[in-house]
């Protein structure tokens, strides 16, 4: 199952770098792993999650799983809304620049402003989007286009490896020595 952290993840990788983000994504695949493995073993012949809370911790462990399956889709529907805005703004923005439409010292905002070309617009009209799509009866055409998804993230991890590849193949690092060397504090006093 892949979660709304997936989004993140060049952001990630920038803000590591690629060796520290590629073993955080290592660490993260053996913990999850693992953690799959054992529910499964936990939940034996059960056929859904609540019925195991149910089994081993009764009633309010049930609903309690329950709640909270469901703010964790809310939270996941909600990082995915925020991402989608922010990157179909800076898309715009690019498609604006490249046709000349702004000009190139314009400066994005990405407060709620709306006396300008703002964040805001982009995310009223993405929600707007979504509700007409969603608005349809039959939502199978969803179901197909999901088979895909694990092709576009082996693409996404493809990319990311790639561009992290490319991005230590062309910079240069440059280390500076220091102006002198920095003393080291040592205590004369015995006590």
């Amino acid at each position: 199952m892949v979660g709304s952290g997936v989004v993140a993840l060049p952001w990630t990788f920038q803000e590591s770098g690629f060796v520290l983000g590629l073993i955080i994504c290592i660490v993260g695949l053996v913990v999850s792993y693992r953690t799959c493995i054992l529910m499964i073993r936990c939940a034996g012949n059960d056929k859904e999650y609540f019925d195991t809370l149910f089994k081993y911790w009764g009633k309010w462990a049930y609903y309690l799983g329950f709640i909270s399956t469901l703010l964790i889709m809310i939270a996941a529907v909600t990082s995915y809304f925020i991402n989608l805005s922010a990157m179909f703004y800076y898309i715009v923005l690019a498609i604006l620049e490249w046709t000349h439409a702004i000009s190139e010292d314009f400066k994005p905002v990405t407060s709620a402003d709306f006396s300008v070309f703002s964040q805001a617009y982009i995310t009223l009209i993405i929600l707007a989007m979504e509700l007409f799509i969603t608005a349809k009866k039959d939502l199978s055409i969803f179901i197909r286009l999901m088979t895909y998804g694990s092709a576009f993230i082996i693409a996404l991890v493809v990319f990311i490896i790639g561009f992290g590849f490319y991005g230590l193949g062309t910079t240069t690092y440059e280390f500076l020595p220091t102006s002198e060397p920095v003393p080291c504090l040592t205590s004369t006093d015995p006590h």
